[in-house]
């Protein structure tokens, strides 16, 4: 399609400077109404150029017009005036569009000869290409147009231009059109002559630069050769990027790519991958000329990361090459200015490398901007190109001319020699290890040989760059502390050296070293020259070392935190909470309920391994910044944040209380733990890490006082009575040394005929200021301090000695028992089957009649446990009873397994309150299933007749309450048996004798109370003389019987298991006159067991003012009288059993 273009269309001429495009819309105006007058007339709209005049060379900028239009074919009136049917031209577009920019001149030759002329076009360059988006490289013509009587022709490619001839005859006139790419186009007039010099000339000058510059590069390559450093090809590697630059600005880059066949990169390509190097490799040399590896090593690696990241910009450059060369600018000038203020601060420091890196690195900021002027604000054609490729010589000449000092300043092969020579002397002289030789003017290291083998690495691994191969292998964290302390030493040239670090070994793992050295200054002041001294390997002294202070402060057994440790963060922790904060700070203690009774009877090694479980539990359920720390024995601790909106410390605890509570599984067998809380919370009164602990551990004793899995939060109402605990404790333990526990007896009768089967021990504490305390006193105490053990093991040798007495002492067809009651940190200790076994064998008890009492729940706590100890007990001929059957797990599978001989029900199921007929149901039932198992049946708590009779009916073999007789002391039974040969004579049973031994002299009441420190002072004894022991006067009875014959007092005891007549308890009345035959024969028995073991009867006599049941009109005397008195007061006194008689 043409168009015809006119002044009122979009053609728009001016003369103006080339490039100027006016776009005013009054300007359209005022053109748009002249052409509607008929007013626009043809006019010369430019000037014309002269071609005859003899100049060499005209600059044609004044005589261009432009215009910019959307038609690809356009006609247009001719620039020169021409006037009717060639006076008009047609442009046809060529270039891309969808805007089309044409320049025109206008040229005459008004000589009376033809002239030829040269118009030269140079091409898009670095000069004046802008920023972004900057111009496009190359060509900056895409066709001609030629209108008149001149022939206009191109002339062969001459790099970096486009050149065309024009021939003009005499008196001609001709109109020629460029179409442009954009913006103003420098076109040059030449003469022939002038032009073939010029041309010549340039080409020179461009080929001197470019060898020269190729010569530096290839220098700085081979440096690299000499001296085997990183500087050197990161310096060649920028002049050749350079080089490049000048190869694009002279044009012949594109011809070096079109003869390699390297087709398929533009120019725009080109220049943004020339200029992406060139910005890559200054910041690779700013990395090398700083040495920022010596000051920081993160600096270091943040500027090499950053160079990396350049060297992308010319791979991003094919696929958008306007915006990587904008990029590439960018950061070539931020590199210059940076650097440049880098590398003064570091000279202003005393580097050394920064001395020799200003003046090089203050060439590369003047150039770049020169550079930056000549983009951004020069004009076309300007002749500052050449300037800019001249000055990029120029630098590559001053950087060859100061790597070269770096390389050759000190004279390689002398300072050498010098350098082995004296790394040996000094080696020699100080060395225990690996030579360590550092010089900071050079930046090399050196390092023996020995050490690569000593890390298992190649024995090169040290010659090349040792400095870098050495921190490579050096820890990432160690790298900074031993950059400073190096760079310490050379900024003080008189300090040494001592550094720890670790190194990697070819195994992967890293050893530890220390690095110890000694500077030597040079001739610039204080600073050093020279660090030379050794590297010992100190791998095993840091592990010793490391775990004495990892076990200063960290738990052994489970790896958590100490006591210190924990202490120290909660303080810290304290200190940095802002007043107001949201987050609330507790520490929590859970202590393991009877966690050292799993560990005494499984062994410490299957402790430890619970503690270390329970541990990684806690420390799992705490949150990161929680703190979770072991305390001395089974306790931990935790320093817990409670945030706004997350889990509250209520629910933490009670997690905390599931976590402990799941099974344990350890070698096939699973353990049950259960645990007790107390937490304390972060009050601004209490500001010391230790006072909060110790509220901690208050609310922790209140929470055990409450039971198993308790939670208790401190308050400041709380007491803190541990150290009155630690009072108790210590009394206790004097109680045992001073035989203050006592032991009493309950008999235990068999209901079938109420005759004696036995007793239950029982223990009471009589204390000198408090009297006798009852179990529920005490007991707890010695549970919470660990004297339980003690207190049973006393119970058990009291029991099993006065058995054996009174068997050796009364010789029945059908001896009498004793049940003791053991708690559950005596059965799962392991000494308690050799106390047993050394009690049955030192008293020569007989089987079956020292019996244990177990409760169900007890059993059920550690059921593998029981039944293997209880297993051996039946082995060794110890009876074991049930305790308290029918309250706890009943669990009937136990009975199956484990071998009980007697079952003792509760009392609860013989109370006057459960005496409906369910209860009866159960009962029975349970005492039929008792025996089809062949168990005894003991029932517990009989308070009268009735329930006597009910049990008796229902087969209950044996009874045991107050009804049947109350908890009476050794003494006491041995009064009352004494007297049993007596009792038979009249028909009365060994209960019955018992109940008149305590209507006379009553067994004591135990208390009941709570015992304190306060309550435990016992008073100052007196000190009164020593007085012997008394003895009892062996006298015959004061009335005897008239059938009586004179007594024959044995001199010793008859050994037990002798074949004498035996004196039967509870004897038919045949056997009772027999026995009556020889009562002094047994009353002195008694008294000569008595005077060998007085410890066994040391119990006081009650003192005279006790009340007593006797009737008035016998007055009771104020000692206690003889034995034989006491005999002939209960053969004149008939007292009967309650429920048979008077109660």
């Amino acid at each position: 399609m043409r168009a015809r273009a006119s002044l009122g269309d979009r053609m728009r001429w001016g003369g103006h400077r080339a490039g100027s495009f006016p776009a005013s819309n009054l300007l359209f105006v005022v053109l748009l109404l002249a052409a509607a007058l008929g007013l626009a007339r043809p006019g010369h709209a430019v000037d014309i150029v002269e071609v005859s005049r003899p100049i060499a060379q005209q600059d044609l900028a004044s005589f261009l017009a432009g215009l910019q239009t959307p038609e690809r074919e356009i006609t247009i009136q001719r620039p020169d005036g021409g006037l009717g049917p060639d006076g008009q031209m047609t442009l046809t577009a060529k270039g891309p569009g969808p805007l089309y920019n044409w320049v025109a001149a206008a040229f005459a030759n008004r000589s009376d000869q033809p002239v030829s002329v040269i118009l030269a076009v140079p091409h898009q360059g670095f000069t004046g290409s802008g920023f972004y988006p900057p111009r496009l490289v190359g060509p900056r013509v895409y066709g001609t147009a030629l209108a008149g009587s001149g022939q206009l022709s191109s002339l062969p490619p001459v790099p970096g231009e486009n050149a065309y001839l024009l021939t003009l005859p005499p008196g001609g006139t001709a109109s020629v059109a460029f179409e442009v790419t954009g913006g103003p186009l420098p076109v040059t007039l030449w003469q022939r002559a002038a032009y073939d010099a010029h041309k010549d000339f340039t080409s020179f000058f461009r080929g001197a630069l470019l060898g020269i510059s190729v010569l530096i590069a290839l220098a700085m390559l081979l440096l690299y050769g000499f001296r085997a450093r990183a500087l050197f090809p990161v310096a060649g590697g920028f002049a050749l990027a350079s080089i490049g630059f000048m190869l694009l600005e002279a044009g012949h880059l594109t011809v070096l790519t079109a003869q390699s066949g390297m087709t398929g990169f533009t120019l725009q390509v080109l220049r943004a991958v020339v200029e992406g190097l060139m910005a890559g490799f200054l910041l690779l040399l700013l990395a090398m000329l700083a040495d920022l590896g010596r000051m920081s090593r993160m600096a270091a690696n943040l500027l090499l990361i950053a160079a990396c990241l350049a060297f992308a910009i010319p791979i991003y450059g094919v696929a958008e090459p306007l915006l990587a060369t904008a990029l590439a600018r960018l950061v070539f000038a931020a590199t210059a200015l940076g650097g440049f203020g880098l590398i003064i601060y570091l000279w202003y420091r005393g580097e050394v490398k920064a001395e020799t890196a200003v003046l090089s690195w203050t060439a590369v900021l003047l150039w770049t901007m020169l550079a930056a002027l000549a983009a951004l604000f020069s004009e076309p054609g300007s002749s500052i190109a050449n300037v800019v490729v001249i000055g990029l010589a120029m630098l590559l000449v001053l950087l060859g001319f100061v790597l070269a000092h770096h390389a050759f300043a000190q004279g390689y092969l002398s300072r050498h020699f010098f350098r082995e020579a004296g790394r040996h002397a000094l080696a020699l002289a100080g060395a225990r290890a690996f030579v360590w030789d550092w010089q900071p003017e050079e930046g090399e290291l050196f390092l023996s040989p020995e050490i690569a083998r000593a890390l298992a690495q190649p024995p090169n691994a040290f010659e090349d760059a040792a400095g870098e191969a050495f921190l490579e292998l050096m820890h990432p964290a160690d790298r900074s502390a031993y950059l400073a302390t190096i760079a310490e030493a050379e900024a003080d040239g008189r300090s040494p050296i001592e550094r720890k670090f670790r190194l990697r070994h070819g195994d992967g793992s890293y050893r530890w070293f220390e690095l110890r050295a000694r500077s030597i200054t040079g001739g610039n002041g204080y600073r050093a020259a020279r660090c030379i001294g050794t590297i010992t390997d100190v791998t095993s002294a840091k592990i010793a070392e490391e775990r004495l202070l990892k076990d200063a402060v960290y738990d052994m057994v489970t790896g958590l935190p100490n006591r210190a440790l924990f202490t120290d963060r909660l303080q810290r922790a304290i200190d940095g909470l802002e007043p107001g904060a949201a987050t609330a700070l507790f520490v929590l203690l859970v202590d393991l309920d009877r966690f050292k009774i799993v560990n005494d009877a499984m062994g410490h090694e299957a402790g430890d391994a619970l503690l270390s479980i329970i541990g990684r539990r806690l420390k799992a359920e705490a949150e990161a910044v929680d703190t979770v720390a072991r305390l001395p024995g089974d306790q931990f601790a935790i320093l817990y944040h409670e945030v706004p909106g997350g889990r509250g410390v209520d629910a933490f605890a009670q997690a905390l209380l599931g976590t402990v509570g799941r099974p344990v599984k350890f070698e096939d067998q699973e353990y049950f733990l259960s645990a007790s809380i107390g937490v304390a919370q972060y009050r601004p009164e209490v500001q010391d890490a230790d006072k909060l602990l110790k509220d901690a551990a208050v609310a922790l004793y209140e929470a055990r006082r409450k039971g198993t899995g308790a939670v208790e939060l401190f308050n400041p109402s709380m007491v803190d009575d541990r150290a009155e605990l630690v009072v108790l404790e210590a009394e206790m333990r004097r109680a045992i040394e001073r035989n203050e526990i006592e032991v009493h007896y309950q008999p235990i009768a068999r209901l079938a005929d109420m005759h004696l089967a036995g007793f239950e021990a029982l223990v009471r504490w009589r204390h000198p200021s408090m009297g006798l305390l009852a179990p529920e006193s005490f007991l707890g105490l010695a549970e919470e301090t660990g004297m339980i053990r003690d207190i049973g093991r006393v119970v058990l040798n009291e029991a099993g000695r006065q058995l054996g007495i009174w068997q050796r002492a009364y010789r029945s067809a059908e001896p009498a028992f004793v049940a003791v009651n053991i708690s559950s940190a005596q059965l799962i200790e392991p000494s308690l089957l050799d106390d047993v076994k050394q009690i049955i064998s030192r008293e020569g008890l007989l089987r079956g009649s020292f019996k244990i009492e177990v409760t169900e729940s007890l059993v059920m706590e550690y059921p593998e446990r029981a039944a293997q100890i209880l297993e051996r007990f039946r082995e060794l001929g110890v009876g074991l009873s049930c305790d308290d059957f029918g309250t706890g797990y009943s669990s009937l599978s136990s009975l199956r397994k484990l071998p009980f001989d007697t079952l003792k029900v509760d009392r609860s199921f013989i109370s006057s309150e459960a005496q409906d007929h369910r209860a009866v149901v159960i009962l029975q039932s349970i005492i039929a299933m008792g025996h089809e198992l062949g168990l005894a049946i003991v029932a517990e708590g009989i308070e009268n007749q009735d329930q006597v009779d009910r049990l008796g009916e229902l087969g209950c073999d044996y009874g045991q309450g107050y009804f049947i007789g109350k908890p009476m002391s050794s003494k006491q039974v041995n009064d009352a048996l004494a007297g049993l040969p007596y009792a038979h004579t009249s028909g009365r049973t060994a209960i019955t004798w018992l109940w008149e031994r305590a209507i006379k002299d009553p067994p004591p009441e135990p208390a009941l109370r709570r015992v304190t420190a306060k309550d435990v002072q016992r008073p100052e004894p007196e000190k009164r003389p020593a007085r012997p022991y008394p003895r009892r006067r062996m006298e015959p009875d004061p009335v005897p019987r008239p059938d009586a014959a004179p007594p024959t007092l044995p001199e010793t005891l008859p050994p037990p298991g002798d074949a004498r007549p035996m004196v039967d308890f509870d004897a038919p009345p045949p056997a009772l006159e027999e026995a009556a035959a020889a009562p002094a024969a047994v009353e002195v028995a008694l008294e000569v067991v008595e005077v060998i073991a007085p410890a066994e009867d040391a119990t006081p006599e009650a003192p005279a003012d006790r009340p007593t049941p006797e009737p008035a009109a016998e007055p009771v005397p104020a000692d206690p009288p003889p034995p034989a008195a006491r005999r002939r007061r209960r053969r004149q006194r008939q007292v009967s059993l309650p429920g048979e008689g008077e109660a």
